[in-house]
């Protein structure tokens, strides 16, 4: 697959100054080369604005190596493959030319990329692995912008050198998430690639952190929602999780099922006054079994489900008794939720599971906890 690795963030134009400026100075302020505007365009991902741009500088004969890899994919991107590839072709043969003599790390960044994208993954490697050491050794200054940073994580993550690429692409995604200007493509690449490897690695907080970047950045499926779901719900973040999982549901129907129960189950912790940490054998819920969560599962809704129904048989307006059932609920109410939202984040299918033990209304319907009682019997006139 063709990769884009853009480059790091242009300049934009200065914001218009304030109207009381002399003359001679704002007759200094030139407007931005047409170099910087493709490269600001391209930065904010407008490729079929910034590819006339770049085309123009092309023919020009300014075009270096990673102006040319731009180019190229703004080509793919625009449909034109065959000239793509030719124009791939030449941002290669320039990028090696300029490799020789380079001392920043846009060079060898743009070489390594376009040389897995030439199914060279030995040559990629072998420049990603040149270029660290020349950092390492203090010949290329540490890298200082996000976009520098972000290019050093690429370069380790070149040669599988996850922790650094981790490090180097979370200090990128710390400096671009606050300009506006930066490369887009940036952020969603490093959020990526730190959300999958926080939630691989257990780590729910990151991992809601940057899968949430990822989403507001414009990226994402319903997989990667499943995941935001999963780590908001394992830190607490009940109602979020909620969206989240109602979401996928929209994007994904085929799946439609498993997301709208996960995400009435995390409504449903939303509301609780406090979230049970343990089962009621007092073990935690990540300790407990597939088959135990069911047992709790079955019994702690039998038991609400019995003080539902007596509930029922006192009138609607006996308050007292109506927060007597009340306060007897919260306990059933907490120790199901506790179970069937641990069943739904582990992956299990909790629909079938739910349909068959007989409480699936309990999870779908928003007012099955709702204390009721009967109306008070009409007195005669």
């Amino acid at each position: 697959m063709y990769r884009c690795y853009p480059t790091f963030p242009a300049t934009l134009a200065l914001a218009a100054l304030p109207l009381m400026i002399p003359a001679t100075l704002a007759a200094t302020v030139e407007p931005p080369s047409e170099q910087t505007e493709a490269l600001g365009l391209y930065a904010r991902g407008r490729y079929a604005e910034a590819l006339p741009l770049l085309e123009r500088i092309d023919a020009a004969g300014q075009a270096s190596g990673a102006l040319l890899y731009r180019l190229a994919y703004c080509q793919r991107i625009a449909g034109d493959g065959a000239r793509a590839g030719e124009t791939e072709r030449r941002a290669l043969e320039s990028l090696e030319r300029e490799s020789v003599s380079t001392s920043d790390l846009e060079v060898p960044f743009y070489l390594a990329n376009a040389y897995r994208n030439a199914g060279r993954a030995a040559d990629a490697q072998r420049v990603a692995a040149e270029a660290t050491a020349r950092v390492e050794r203090g010949e290329i200054p540490r890298p200082q912008s996000g976009a520098e940073r972000f290019q050093l994580g690429k370069l380790y993550a070149d040669q599988e050198r996850a922790d650094l690429a981790a490090e180097w692409y979370g200090k990128a995604v710390d400096l671009l998430t606050g300009d506006p200007s930066g490369e887009r493509s940036y952020v969603r690449w490093a959020s990526r690639f730190l959300a999958e490897r926080a939630f691989r690695a257990g780590d729910y907080s990151a991992a809601a952190r940057f899968f949430g970047l990822l989403f507001d950045e414009g990226e994402g499926n319903a997989a990667d929602l499943e995941k935001l779901a999963v780590s908001r719900a394992r830190t607490g973040q009940y109602a979020e999780a909620a969206a989240a999982w109602a979401r996928a549901g929209l994007e994904n129907p085929t799946a439609a099922d498993h997301y709208r129960y996960s995400s009435r189950l995390a409504a449903l912790a939303a509301e609780l006054p406090a979230f049970p940490r343990t089962a009621p054998v007092g073990k935690p819920w990540s300790e407990l079994t597939r088959e135990e969560l069911e047992v709790v599962m079955k019994e702690e809704s039998d038991r609400a489900k019995g003080i539902l129904a007596d509930a029922r048989e006192v009138e609607r307006e006996n308050q007292a008794a109506r927060a007597e059932f009340k306060a007897r609920l919260s306990a059933p109410k907490a120790a199901f939720v506790g179970a069937a939202l641990e069943y739904a984040l582990r992956g299990y299918g909790i629909r079938e599971t739910a349909f068959l033990g007989g409480y699936a209304p309990l999870i779908l319907k928003p007012t099955a906890w709702h204390v009721r009682g009967k109306p008070q019997p009409e007195q005669p006139e």
